[in-house]
């Protein structure tokens, strides 16, 4: 084997950018070793012809877009604007995706390092236009979060909070459900709504029309339904989509800014039929106050006027045993006495407290002495007994007294007498 060697001459005092030579004459820069050709005019020469690199070629490559080359041949690369795909990771101007279809694109910490987005969020569907869509979650720059379920879904929530590592759920029995919560199994599921410093507030609110033209609520529409929906035994536990009880308000008159007339109305279901069957038990408005189908207390009941239209059944009063009363004063409290019972064997003293109008009280008082005695009602208006004031009750007798209270002074209270 052999070799061949070119051995070029040194030339002094020549600046390399600037010479010229002789046509077909190689020379280099004995500065940075570049090899350059003479074509008799070109100051500095001409680039050497070379063989251009292929994929199968060792040669020469060219810089192209991104790709700079300073004056000193420093190589340098721009991605902005350009492709660049690193694995299966391809960087697309700000996007970054997957190069293969169908896969996931994971964002891992490592330890206990947070991953963290600095500025507003926004979420799109999958394949959805950016730059021309709505966001279909977004947090934006001030915190505020928006969610956005345009599709009504009969099976789902638009949001669901599940409290289970299963996140097992039962669908809403009907659609347009926007937060469904499931509790943790077996504890109460609570939602709590804290006031600091003012009330809590749940406000339910009803317009017609549309959110860019919204309309007046007419008269019989409800404005809000809280309802109670309990699970069967049909079908292995189904829970229907039909409350078993609701409290609700309506608007009883077209709503205007001078016209909100209202009501609230208790609906339950009887004993022994489907919620289908519900009743309405209760209503409340200004004109007629609670309107119910039934009424019961074990407790008392006041009332600045009672009117019945039809009484059936029966009242209870309270029934106060005083004991014995000789010698001393009994005051019978006109705002929750019915009827006092008492035994005195010398006089006694009526006396009244918390006096209020339209009370009735009956004393009922028994003489068990040898003698007769007195009853004494200082201060009433008139007694419908013996003289103004006071009552002689005959030995082994009882009276029965009734006060009527007109007003809360003392001195309109009236009473009548009889002997058992």
């Amino acid at each position: 084997m052999a070799i061949g060697k070119i051995k070029a001459s040194r030339v002094n005092n020549v600046d390399a950018p600037t010479y010229v030579g002789e046509e077909g004459i190689l020379f280099y820069n004995f500065a940075n070793g570049v090899i350059r050709l003479s074509d008799g005019t070109t100051p500095g020469g001409v680039p050497v012809p070379y063989t251009v690199a292929s994929n199968t070629t060792v040669g020469g490559i060219k810089a192209g877009p991104g790709a700079n080359v300073s004056t000193d041949g420093t190589l340098t690369i721009d991605t902005a604007g350009l492709p660049l795909s690193i694995g299966n990771l391809s960087f697309i101007d700000t996007t970054i995706s997957t190069l293969n279809p169908n896969v996931n694109l994971n964002l891992e910490t490592n330890g206990t390092g947070n991953i963290n987005l600095i500025g507003a969020v926004n979420f799109y569907k999958p394949n959805g236009p950016v730059e021309s869509s709505i966001p279909f979650f977004r947090v934006k720059q001030d915190g505020q979060v928006q969610i956005l379920v345009p599709a009504e879904d009969p099976v789902e929530g638009g949001v669901e909070i599940v409290g289970s590592a299963a996140g097992t759920y039962i669908a809403p029995g009907s659609p347009g459900a926007m937060l469904h919560l499931t509790g943790n199994p077996g504890l109460p599921t609570r939602l709590y709504i804290d006031g600091n410093a003012e009330y809590a507030s749940i406000v339910g609110r009803r317009y017609n029309g549309n959110v860019a033209s919204p309309t007046q609520v007419l008269a019989g529409q409800d404005v809000l339904r809280i309802n109670s929906t309990a699970a069967t035994d049909l079908g292995g536990g189904n829970v229907g989509n039909v409350a078993m009880a609701q409290i609700r308000t309506t608007a009883l008159e077209n709503q205007t800014a001078t016209a909100q007339g209202s009501s609230i109305t208790f609906t339950v279901t009887p004993i022994g039929s489907a919620a289908s069957a519900r009743v309405d038990v209760a209503n409340v408005t200004v004109a007629n106050g609670i309107t119910a189908t039934k009424f019961t207390t074990a407790g008392n009941v006041n009332a600045g006027n009672v009117i019945a239209t039809n009484y059936v059944g029966k009242v209870t009063h309270s029934i106060r045993d005083a004991g014995v009363a000789t010698g001393t004063t009994l005051t019978l409290d006109v705002t929750t006495d019915d009827i006092v019972k008492c035994t005195f064997t010398d006089a006694f003293t009526v006396a009244f407290g918390n006096i209020i109008p339209g009370r009735v009280i009956t004393l009922i008082a028994t003489n068990t002495s040898g003698a007769d005695s007195d009853i004494i009602t200082a201060g009433i208006s008139a007694v419908n007994m013996q003289g103004d004031s006071t009552l002689t009750v005959t030995q082994q007798t009882t009276a029965i007294i009734t006060y009527y209270s007109l007003d809360s002074n003392v001195g309109s209270i009236y009473a009548s007498a009889v002997y058992a």
